[in-house]
């Protein structure tokens, strides 16, 4: 999976989860349960937003 594929998922799945809802693949759209609680939204997103903050860091865009 390219770093591109990878970017343009963590966007759409971490902006599903601030609206609560979107079309997201598999497991992914079942995280989207806990969007409408915000400590367990937080918690479902951590890895997300690790992983964004890892390829930021190594500058792969």
């Amino acid at each position: 999976m390219s770093v591109a594929v990878v970017r343009e998922r963590l966007v759409l799945f971490l902006a599903a989860m601030a609206r609560g809802s979107g079309s997201l693949a598999g497991d992914e759209e079942a995280l989207l349960v806990v969007a409408g609680n915000p400590v367990r939204s937080v918690c479902a997103t951590l890895a997300w937003r690790a992983l964004a903050g890892a390829l930021d860091d190594a500058g792969l865009t």
